[in-house]
């Protein structure tokens, strides 16, 4: 059974860990949080602060291009042991989970971590000290005590986030999710084996979310705090911040791929759709980058109706090597629910068509004639929405320009460039290709906001 915490030396718990259990009805320990572990988590924390201070930036960079080497490396110890927990914490398939983790951690070497300073502005030597700018001399520091709250539907999705503050040299408390308690302990320990000081500064634990006593603690205490999770969970944090406290928050956003008619020939059908589909089915749409819906221009060499036969093919396929997580009662519900409503309006409307796993909803792609983006029933329900051209779609983002994020489009140049900007016009603010909808090549930008600079305080001494 994991010990899904991580504590520095420093800090007895006290307490002996209690039993925790996941949707999935894995068990796991945590030793129980009370306001008062609460406080004293806090305080031990920004206690670490000088000590983090002195670090230099050379050797922070090191060790986690080090430790994310390990982990990014073929038969990782640290990877498998991961990919195992997860799996069996969350349902997910342990080739998209392996897959995935491979993917973050290899991003995540120290060339990225670099050009993450490059684009703060951060001069190489400015955490270390002042060092001379035109217009003076220029230090940085991190926030004096970071809180991050990771959500459970994306395991390492808040990992980025976890290495932002260790590269600012700022304490960190992080919370966990009841549904994934896995990752970021274990990256924690990890870390704590390669530079136990610099893993001093870092808590991992958990506690029921909203719990207003011991959360007052914490965010009192907090001179920043980053968020995953639910539109209604960023709000109830926020409006429970010190007003100077910094806040960054990743809520409810939208995905979806885009195919024109260039690209949609026979002789690629087969791969096309099989990269579509490989979007859905990593991690069973249930994140930000999954896709929601597939527009698709008519004109091509193939109909959209012929996509979605292919499409259906490369779910079959998809469905024995990447088996889809085991739904609760109410998520299996949805799906039904929306076949017997597309099945009752294809009687009426001969534009619809229908194709789904059977028996059993493993997947289910529909062609459905109205245009617009809405949220799908999710666990691999592709929605294929035809345009006459694809430059239509912009009309039919307006309405979700707040939530939009991440677009994998399809088409050749120039046309490409064109789509792009009238996708950044829109609000999206990830362009990508299909079946890379799960890597993406920068976690800086996540949301289209630049975190690093949001968390960083810049301190200009003037001649």
């Amino acid at each position: 059974m994991l010990l899904a915490q991580y504590f520095p030396p420093s800090l007895d718990p006290g307490n002996p860990p209690a039993e925790g259990v996941t949707r999935t009805g894995y068990r796991y320990l945590r030793t129980t949080v009370t306001p008062e572990f609460a406080s004293r988590i806090v305080a031990e924390l920004a206690a670490r602060g000088p000590v983090l201070q002195a670090c230099s930036r050379e050797r922070i960079l090191a060790c986690l291009d080090t430790l994310h080497r390990r982990w990014a490396k073929t038969g990782s110890r640290l990877r498998g042991e991961a990919v195992e927990a997860l799996h069996a914490a969350t349902g997910y398939a342990r080739a998209s989970i392996d897959a995935s983790l491979r993917q973050l951690f290899a991003s995540l070497d120290r060339r990225e971590l670099e050009g993450w300073f490059h684009a703060a502005g951060i001069l190489p030597t400015a955490l270390d000290g002042f060092t001379t700018v035109p217009r003076g001399d220029l230090s940085v520091f991190g926030p004096s005590l970071g809180v991050l709250i990771a959500s459970g539907n994306i395991p390492g999705a808040a990992l980025p986030s976890l290495v932002q503050f260790l590269l600012l040299k700022s304490p960190l408390l992080v919370k966990t999710s009841g549904e994934e308690p896995v990752l970021l302990p274990l990256y924690a320990r990890s870390l704590a084996e390669i530079d136990p000081e610099l893993a001093a500064g870092l808590a991992v634990t958990g506690w029921d979310g909203g719990d207003t006593a011991i959360e007052a603690k914490v965010f009192d205490a907090a001179d920043a705090v980053v968020v995953y999770g639910s539109d209604p969970a960023l709000a109830s944090v926020r409006a429970r911040l010190r007003p100077h406290t910094r806040f960054v928050g990743y809520g409810h956003r939208l995905s979806f791929t885009l195919l024109t008619r260039e690209v949609l020939g026979e002789a690629d059908l087969s791969s096309l759709a099989q990269a579509v589909a490989m979007d859905y089915c990593l991690f069973d749409q249930q994140g930000c980058l999954s896709p929601q819906a597939v527009f698709i221009e008519r004109g091509g060499e193939v109909s959209p109706e012929r996509f979605a036969e292919a499409l259906a093919e490369a779910f079959e396929k998809l469905a024995g090597e990447i088996p889809r997580r085991k739904l609760d009662t109410d998520e299996a519900a949805a799906i039904h629910q929306y076949r017997a409503g597309v099945e009752m309006r294809a009687l009426a409307d001969e534009r619809y068509r229908y194709y789904a796993s059977d028996p059993g909803t493993a997947w289910t792609v529909v062609v459905e004639p109205e245009p617009g983006l809405f949220p799908s029933p999710l666990n691999r329900t592709a929605i294929l929405r035809p345009l006459e051209d694809a430059e239509e779609v912009a009309a039919h983002l307006a309405s979700w320009r707040g939530v939009l994020i991440s677009a994998a489009l399809e088409a050749t140049s120039p046309r490409r460039e064109r789509l792009s900007d009238l996708l950044a016009a829109a609000g999206v603010t990830r362009i990508t290709h299909a079946g890379k909808a799960q890597e993406p090549a920068s976690a800086l930008y996540h949301d289209g906001i630049n975190a690093l600079v949001h968390l960083a305080r810049y301190v200009l001494r003037e001649p």
